[in-house]
């Protein structure tokens, strides 16, 4: 009997380390984030003046304006492609200094919508092309490195089919490259066209909204290194060409491109007033589909470009912020180590110090509250902040901890160096038909959330009740993202409308 309380004993040591190493490594990410939000209060007042100077400051007679080229990557994106080109055509620039490309790898009939919608620009005296491309070599990365070869403009604006740039985008965007000869690129923010449409697109906007009112802002001004998004960015053209050009042996080419940029010495800045409204994915299996390749872009970079970052002669907290940049999404499987292991180290190990266990509880508190914290600062610092903020917290909460499955394969697979396609997000009304869930079920996730379910009820009948709170986050987000998957199977099988929507996507939240 003591022999195999001893040997259970030790298992559930063994279970607590794992369980304290995973904890620690998700307390770091937080710690990165407390950081971020310091440097974001000490440089925002200087940011902000900054960018109110540029809206008054003169630029060149439209004949000294340099040639600008927007690119539009689409792929089978017909809801969306008229508006875009309208949007584009209607930027405030010298026409004789404006060419606009329609970058369209689609094979279902968009490709007749873009070349319509091309055809009506031409007629109105525009300079807008048309180009398809059958073999999708390189998908979106290839598309825009196509793009380049066919004009040879100094400057490069890209939007994704679902952004609408206001008319003055050119015009603000362009004025910190035409007095920075050292600067390639001007990210613009992202603001959100269906913010409100459903209980997905609410807590997407949270979390984006953090992203790039606070992470962003405080990477460009404090000097650290930042990425393009992937669209709403003004490029130079030497600068991508001095970062070795488009490459897509990522899934995040974006990504990918800025870094090396600045590998290679170049510095890359971002606007916060500088929105362009764009549409969020507005169901589960699409917003699970855009964080997969996120996910799995983003680790695929980390092993990409971590060691000549490394070896770069940058300092040291911009190669540590680099670093914690790249490796965002391994929280992912990190999440799910702490959620598995916590159960038996609760059940079978002995007795410990309660200060072991205050330390535990203060490491969840930063890894947990570092991100609503960030998210509750970002709604503030873009004038959203009210009480409504605290109904999508527990979304934001729900959605992030249910996706970790998803999440954490997509970082795996990366890390196995598995190699897979360049998928669009579908979005519009394309999104129910375009994207299917496969024939995983939720299964998963309803499992991972059983696990964490009898987690709760081991700690509650036990000394050691303050890690209930840790596993019932995990337990509700993978129990609704896991039923929500098997109902959308179940209804897709029973040919009714798909039910993810229904359940978590009611329509205008209260």
């Amino acid at each position: 009997m003591d022999s195999a309380l001893s040997t259970a004993a030790l298992i559930g040591i063994g279970f607590a380390l794992i369980y304290a190493v995973a904890m620690t490594l998700l307390a770091s990410q937080g710690l990165h984030l407390l950081w971020m939000l310091l440097r974001w209060t000490r440089h925002r007042r200087a940011a902000y003046a900054i960018e109110a100077a540029e809206l008054t400051a003169p630029l060149p007679p439209d004949h000294e304006l340099p040639q600008v080229l927007v690119q539009i990557p689409v792929f089978n994106e017909r809801d969306m492609v008229e508006g875009v080109l309208q949007a584009v055509a209607a930027l405030d620039w010298p026409r004789d200094r404006l060419s606009i490309q329609l970058l369209d790898d689609s094979t279902d009939d968009s490709i007749e919508v873009g070349r319509a919608a091309i055809a009506r620009l031409q007629a109105e005296g525009v300079d807008a092309q048309w180009l398809h491309r059958a073999d999708r070599v390189g998908f979106k990365a290839g598309a825009l490195a196509a793009g380049m070869e066919a004009n040879a403009a100094p400057f490069i604006a890209i939007f994704d089919a679902d952004f609408l740039p206001e008319a003055d985008f050119l015009r603000r965007a362009i004025k910190p490259l035409l007095t920075d000869a050292g600067l390639a690129l001007v990210q613009g923010r992202w603001e959100h066209l269906n913010r409100r449409q459903n209980r997905i697109t609410c807590a997407q906007a949270v979390g984006i909204d953090a992203h790039f009112a606070i992470e962003q802002s405080a990477r460009a001004w404090s000097g650290l290194a930042m990425n393009f998004n992937g669209t709403c960015g003004l490029w130079r053209r030497q600068a991508i060409i001095d970062g070795g050009g488009w490459e897509h042996d990522t899934l995040t080419e974006d990504m990918d491109l800025s870094y090396r940029v600045q590998l290679a010495g170049w510095r890359c800045t971002y606007r916060v007033g500088l929105a362009v409204p764009g549409e969020l994915p507005h169901t589960l299996p699409a917003f699970m589909q855009q964080q997969f390749r996120w996910a799995k872009g983003s680790i695929q970079t980390a092993r990409k470009l971590l060691g000549r970052i490394w070896r770069s002669d940058w300092g040291f907290d911009r190669k540590l912020a680099s670093t914690m940049h790249l490796c965002h999404y391994l929280v992912h499987p990190l999440m799910l180590i702490a959620m598995f292991s916590a159960p038996p180290a609760v059940w079978l190990t002995p007795a410990l110090p309660v200060w072991m266990w205050w330390a535990g509880a203060a490491i969840f508190l930063i890894g947990a509250g570092a991100p609503i914290l960030t998210y509750i600062v970002g709604q503030f610092a873009l004038s959203r902040g009210n009480w409504t903020l605290l109904l999508d917290i527990p979304r934001i909460a729900a959605l992030g901890t249910g996706i970790a499955i998803n999440n954490a394969r997509a970082c795996f697979e990366a890390l196995r160096g598995k190699v897979s396609p360049f998928q669009r997000t579908p979005k519009g009304k394309s999104a129910r038909s375009v994207y299917r869930i496969g024939a995983r079920l939720g299964l998963w996730e309803l499992l991972a959330g059983c696990w964490a379910a009898a987690g709760i009820l081991i700690a509650t009948f036990s000394d050691r009740s303050w890690i209930a709170p840790v596993l019932l986050i995990y337990a509700n987000g993978l129990l609704s993202v896991g039923s929500m998957l098997c109902a959308a199977w179940i209804s897709e099988r029973l040919r009714r409308p798909a039910a993810p929507e229904a359940l978590l996507a009611s329509e205008t939240p209260s």
